[in-house]
């Protein structure tokens, strides 16, 4: 019988069957749920929020069936709140009571996902998802209604840079920036549509049910709870310092929160504590803003995933020794062979790098680029061979 690992595992291989380079954005999502945090997505419209969000409720039919359901809700200029929450009961309206027929909407006790697409354009509805991202709960008239959604995904076409916004942004402590889809990439999608059916074969292992998640959660919070080893502590605590120094500010709860997330790239790993690898979901959450990732993302890659930056560093060596050739810098075919060879060389060394389950997709993604950088060169030296025969 498979583990709770392996059914997540194998539902976020057949999403990554039909999302082709979205690998770190489905294990971003499902940290998110896992931890019950919700996540923002930013991208240009067009960019795959709304199709990233449809596809998983795909691979959860264990969850979203006649029981279960995602809600989904589009916010624009004239949206009301009965959009969200349902229309008012009329029975009980004209009985002196004010309710709402909340059935098949997001305070519905079989809601268990929901996306709020074009988030800032919230209006009306704002302050109601202010309490129900953070506390789950909505009122309606007199009552509290207790939500059992899961997690939030949000979907932004720009970041919320408005002081207004400040207060929803922090609700999600999880954010991504989708990649930019290719002309070939969205090709390779539609081709790829009846692959999934595929992993779905042994239906066992390829969905996932509230159980497992619960499973999973419950798990996951023993390991969160669970004194960190020391190295990843001083690692976290190190990565505070250094950032703060950047003026990028992190609050207490944002580093608990962050353990919370860690937690869950080690209970993926078979582990029973937070190492300094796990730590590198601080990437998805250590930035409010856009121009503070890429300051995360280099303190993390120093101080914490240093498997990413060797990555990252035996790339740039490559860049460096192909740039003359390249830019046409350099025609001498004596003087091209040593580069040619050096390179050749650094490749191979890159293959045989070791690399952890977390950093395969980031692996496989330096490694293309490597490979698209090596078939350059061999059609930049057949061009000057030719030139010079």
């Amino acid at each position: 019988m498979a583990t709770i690992q392996e059914k997540l595992t194998n539902v976020k291989a057949s999403m990554s069957m039909s999302l082709n380079n979205y690998d770190e954005v489905i294990d971003c999502w499902f940290d998110a749920i896992i931890s019950n945090k919700n996540l923002l997505l930013i991208s240009d419209p067009g960019e795959g929020k709304t199709m990233f969000y449809n596809e998983f409720l795909k691979h959860v039919d264990e969850i979203v069936s006649k029981e279960k359901f995602g809600f989904y809700a589009l916010f624009h200029s004239h949206f009301k709140p009965e959009d969200e929450l349902g229309p008012m009961d009329i029975q009980q309206f004209n009985q002196g009571k004010y309710t709402r027929c909340i059935d098949n909407y997001v305070a519905d006790k079989r809601c268990i996902f929901a996306m709020m697409d074009e988030l800032p354009r919230a209006g009306s509805v704002k302050t109601i998802n202010m309490t129900l991202f953070n506390e789950r709960i909505v009122k309606i008239g007199n009552q509290i209604v207790n939500s059992n959604i899961i997690s939030f995904i949000a979907g932004v076409n720009s970041e919320m840079k408005n002081p207004d916004d400040d207060a929803i942004n922090r609700r999600f402590l999880l954010r991504r920036v989708l990649p930019t889809i290719t002309e070939t990439e969205v090709i390779d999608f539609l081709k790829s549509k009846g692959t999934r059916q595929k992993a779905k074969d042994n239906p066992a292992t390829a969905t996932i049910s509230i159980k497992d998640l619960a499973q999973a959660k419950a798990e996951t919070k023993l390991i969160a709870n669970t004194e960190a080893t020391k190295e990843a502590y001083e690692a976290a605590q190190h990565v505070i310092q250094l950032l703060l120094k950047e003026k990028i500010k992190v609050s207490r709860r944002t580093l608990d929160w962050w353990m919370d997330v860690a937690a869950c790239a080690t209970w993926f790993d078979g582990r029973t504590r937070i190492d300094t690898q796990d730590l590198n979901c601080g990437k998805d959450i250590l930035w409010l803003f856009i121009e503070e990732q890429k300051a995360v993302n280099k303190i993390i890659n120093e101080v914490v995933n240093t498997e990413l930056d060797a990555f990252y560093r035996k790339l740039e060596n490559i860049k460096l020794l192909a740039s003359p050739v390249m830019n046409e810098e350099e025609s001498d075919l004596k003087k091209i062979r040593p580069i040619a060879d050096g390179i050749k060389k650094q490749k191979e060394e890159f293959s045989k790098m070791s690399v952890s389950k977390r950093n395969e997709s980031e692996f496989k993604r330096v490694g293309k680029e490597i490979e698209k950088i090596h078939r350059e060169l061999v059609t930049k030296c057949t061009a000057i061979f030719q030139g010079n025969a």
